[in-house]
């Protein structure tokens, strides 16, 4: 394991112990916060649940006094002890008129004289009220909502004294309203809350007393597996199973053996800590992905200059000198990085000035005949995919032998340079390539797309060539010859397009017709040509 490997693992193996140890720190605590906020909300619905219940018995007892103060109801009570059907008539109708679900009369001896809900029984003086706790006055201000089971459901009751007549001393009867506590109670009371809602109790009417759900919002599936359970002290809330669903409970007494349950299912709950824990795992993972970078970063930069010198000296012994080398700021390996840049630089430096002398000539800077093979055979590639053409002169310059031996090579050297400028400018015009031979030849590419396109060029060439010229105070007149070969006409490849477009150069410079096209007959006379160069 080298150096680099071992960094990486000592950083790995600390951030894995402390993103482990976080993770679970922040997991427990952000579980039981949850589980807190959890039952304050149910403690919450609690609080809403009795404000409701407070709620209704306002209103319901609000109802029971206008009612015990209505003249056409004590009228019917005041004159019809024998006629039973008329105060409950009237008591029907003053029932529905409030809303109410139930109402009563009740005398002061706890018998139900009128039942809105069992008129069948109603005048039965041996039929009690069940409730006799119910029948007071005056009720605390802070007491508890009083719900009652009764006939497999739960009754909200309000209980007002009814004065017959209205002077009377002391009350004549107990008028009762009541509303019943139903599963539309609880659907209503979860939209409000967000919690699940149910009313059980022992239901007397059952076999010994069995457990009863009197009004619940759960589903059926749930709904079956309520039961009144023991709770732990100080009404803390307790998480239990009803049916295949696990819920956060809370209870709430409400008398007579009933009591409020309210249920927050443990998976909606704990979806912000589901959502919470898996956002910290993303951040984490993204943590432990920069660590490791960083770790990466510091590992490379205490290992690079060692390696980057080492690779340095590869690159230049396989003759690689492009490169930049990363040259360390400060300490014995930065010296040694600037020396090796140095040396790199330099042999660079001569690679590319070795590079253009074996490319280019050294007189005038043109590229040499080497590189305008490269550019024919380039060009060539290029042309045959597209099916296009080109053509290639070679102009010689006339007499310049003359010129050499009667002014002496540097004037030729002049002059070739002079020749060559004129060449360029035409090329930076058109769109050509041009190279110098050898000698006194220069070489032509020619894009073109037709013969006249071709001529018109040529004709510029032979214009910029055309006229005399004076160097170092000695006028000298300029003549060449051209000679073309047209691709793919007279070859398809550098060899033979130069080698023909050589042999037309000569067919003008014999014929001096200054310009002359690749002609195959002219190959037969190269005994002649030969015989031309020689003289």
């Amino acid at each position: 394991m080298n150096l680099r490997q071992r960094i990486l693992a000592l950083v790995l193996v600390l951030l894995l112990l402390v993103l482990g140890v976080t993770l679970a720190t922040v997991s427990r605590v952000t579980y039981r916060h949850t589980l807190d906020r959890a039952e304050e909300e149910l403690v919450a619905a609690r609080r809403i649940l009795l404000d409701s219940l407070r709620s209704r018995e306002g209103s319901l007892r609000e109802a029971a006094g206008a009612l015990a103060k209505d003249d056409a109801l004590r009228q019917a009570v005041f004159a019809g002890v024998g006629d039973q059907e008329s105060v409950l008539l009237a008591l029907e109708n003053h029932r529905q008129r409030t809303n109410a679900d139930v109402a009563l009369l009740v005398d002061l001896d706890g018998n139900v004289v009128v039942d809105t809900a069992d008129p069948a029984r109603g005048g039965q003086r041996e039929r009690p009220f069940p409730f006799p706790e119910l029948l007071i006055e005056e009720f605390p201000p802070d007491a508890a909502p009083r719900l009652v089971a009764q006939r497999g459901g739960v009754l909200q009751l309000v209980c007002v004294p009814y004065y017959v007549p209205v002077s009377a001393p002391r009350p004549s009867l107990w008028l009762l309203l009541g509303r019943n506590v139903d599963d539309r109670w609880a659907r209503e009371l979860r939209e409000l809350t967000g919690i699940e809602v149910s009313l059980v109790g022992r239901n007397s009417a059952a076999e010994a007393g069995a457990a009863a759900v009197f009004a619940s919002s759960l589903p059926p599936a749930a709904r079956g597996h309520l039961v009144p359970a023991p709770r732990p002290g100080g009404g803390a809330a307790l998480v239990r199973a009803l049916g295949s669903a696990e819920y956060l409970s809370l209870a709430a007494p409400l008398g007579d053996g009933i009591e409020a349950q309210l249920d927050r299912p443990t998976a909606a709950a704990l979806l912000d800590y589901r959502k919470l824990v898996g956002r910290f795992l993303w951040i984490a993972l993204a943590a432990a992905a920069l660590a490791l970078a960083g770790a990466w970063q510091i590992a490379r930069t205490v290992t690079r200059p060692i390696r980057s010198l080492e690779q340095a000296a590869r690159r230049i012994a396989t003759g690689d000198y492009a490169a930049a080398l990363p040259v360390a700021e400060a300490g014995e390996v930065g010296r040694l990085a600037l020396e090796f840049e140095g040396m790199q630089r330099s042999v660079r430096e001569r690679e590319a000035a070795i590079q253009h002398l074996a490319f280019h000539d050294e007189l005038t800077g043109l590229p040499n005949r080497a590189q305008f093979r490269v550019e024919l055979a380039r060009r060539i590639v290029v042309e045959e995919r597209e099916h296009g053409q080109f053509a290639v002169a070679i102009v010689d310059v006339d007499r310049f032998r003359d010129i050499n031996d009667t002014l002496g090579h540097h004037v030729g050297d002049h002059l070739l340079l002079a020749l060559a400028r004129r060449l360029e400018e035409v090329a930076r015009r058109r769109g050509h390539t041009v190279a110098r031979l050898g000698g006194d030849e220069f070489a032509l590419l020619l894009p073109a797309r037709g013969l006249s396109e071709t001529r018109a060029a040529l004709a510029e060439v032979e214009a910029a060539l055309a006229g005399s010229m004076e160097i170092e105070e000695v006028r000298i007149d300029l003549a060449a010859s051209l000679g073309v070969a047209l691709y793919p006409d007279h070859g398809g490849d550098p060899a033979t397009l130069l080698r023909r477009a050589e042999i037309a150069m000569y067919a003008a410079k014999k014929r001096h017709l200054g310009c002359a096209f690749y002609d195959a007959a002219q190959d037969r006379h190269s005994v002649e040509r030969l015989s031309l160069a020689g003289d």
